[in-house]
């Protein structure tokens, strides 16, 4: 087989995708990675018969039902993904995942090596599909039992590189240590991966260009995701509507969303709210912040409680109404790795963003944004002069809020997307 060659063309019916993915999408499914895969899904089950893999969980069972009644087939092996935290099974699940750098458990993996049901769906297979980079550990097995079937893998973010940027950001000299031997194992197991299946799928140039430092090799090909939300302004009139309600309101919000489970995300909250937003409510006496996204930590609870004019939401299903009141998006993100998917929301929603280079990067230039920095001094700055000073908000967004519909639109995603597929 031709490597880079995605798929074999057939001249009648619909062909058959195989998806293993850790997460099965469902509306509001609170975090972007998951919301891409149903977006990428909608697009697949408009051409193809999909039969996902998934590890059970109760998320994932929510996901296969709102899946079944568009006749899409999914199989939930089990797995210890929701073992109680200390006990033996997550003790045991831990140190099988941690020396691999990012793995499904060892009972999903054991499970899925058995079953005869993936063995049957994959022989039928014209398209093996890997989401996240610890679906590509079953790439030699695939190979196995889906000799004839191309295989892609869709990489969320670059490990390597969200491990290193975890060791220079870490406080104590272990957690560098341990930072470090991780970020050494994600590259071991990134290059094996990249060269294992036939096109791996990045969200950037940027995360083309670290995949292919890691493995020169591989066949990288750019999709952007389809970020534009309904209820977005999609046209100048309604974006000058939505920035004179904006512009109306006496209280400015100031906007962090994320899905604070993540370790990055809850660092970077606990950063806005202990070094940066004590700078902006000191100079902008009506602003307010508000923290939008599920499973925030105690520690974070407990800061914001405290924190005056600050709040957090929890779990929402959407953000469009956080986005429709906001003034201001910040994104003080420290760590990570890929594309920010809520920067990109902020701009289709018509909001200056400050934010970190992390936050930024891979999307665009510097320009889209109000102001790229790492400094929480220059930070707070940015979002004070957003708040206080009066600016033609039409002639600050609407240049940004064109390029983001044009870049990140549905109808390039699915472009993008067909494309990947005929090859």
């Amino acid at each position: 087989m031709t490597r880079g060659r995605v798929v074999r063309l057939m001249e009648k019916g619909r062909r058959k995708v195989l998806l293993v993915t850790p997460f099965v999408p469902y509306e509001g499914i609170p975090h972007a990675g998951g919301s891409y895969v149903g977006r990428y899904l909608d697009e697949l089950l408009c051409t193809h018969d999909v039969v996902i893999v998934a590890p059970d969980s109760d998320e994932n069972r929510r996901g296969r039902d709102c899946l079944v009644a568009r006749g899409t087939e999914t199989v939930l092996l089990p797995s210890w993904g929701q073992a109680k935290a200390r006990s033996a099974r997550h003790i045991l699940s831990v140190a099988y995942k941690v020396p691999r750098g990012s793995s499904f458990d060892p009972r999903f993996v054991h499970e899925f090596c058995r079953s005869d049901e993936v063995r049957s769906h994959a022989a039928t297979a014209d398209i093996v599909d890997f989401q996240w980079l610890q679906a590509a550990a079953f790439s030699s097995l695939m190979r196995e039992w889906a000799p004839r079937a191309p295989q892609l893998l869709t990489i969320h973010d670059v490990l390597a590189q969200r491990w290193r940027r975890a060791a220079e950001t870490a406080k104590s000299p272990a957690a560098r240590v341990f930072f470090h031997l991780r970020m050494l194992i994600a590259h071991k197991r990134e290059r094996r991966a990249f060269a294992a299946v036939d096109t791996v799928v990045a969200f950037s140039e940027k995360d083309k260009g670290l995949a292919l430092d890691i493995c020169a090799s591989a066949d990288v090909t750019v999709v952007r995701p389809p970020l534009e939300d309904p209820e977005a302004p999609r046209d100048t009139e309604a974006l000058s509507e939505l920035l004179a309600f904006r512009s109306s309101r006496p209280e400015k919000v100031v906007l962090f969303t994320a899905a604070l489970s993540r370790p990055e995300n809850d660092q970077a909250a606990l950063h806005l709210v202990e070094e940066i937003w004590p700078r902006i409510a000191r100079e902008a006496c009506n602003a307010r912040l508000v923290i939008a996204g599920s499973s925030p930590s105690e520690k974070l609870k407990h800061r914001v409680a405290t924190t005056e004019n600050a709040s957090l939401t929890g779990y929402v299903q959407s953000f469009a109404e956080s986005y429709r009141q906001a003034s201001v998006v910040v994104v003080p993100l420290k760590r990570g790795a890929g594309v920010k998917f809520k920067t990109v929301e902020a701009l289709l929603w018509g909001i200056p963003v400050v934010t970190s280079p992390v936050g930024a990067e891979g999307i665009g230039r510097s320009a889209l944004f109000y102001r790229v920095t790492d400094d929480p001094v220059a930070f707070a700055e940015g979002v004070v002069e957003l708040i206080v000073k009066p600016a033609p908000r039409a002639q600050l967004v609407e240049p940004s809020w064109r390029w983001a519909r044009e870049a990140y639109s549905a109808e390039q995603f699915r472009a993008s997307v067909a494309a990947l597929l005929s090859e």
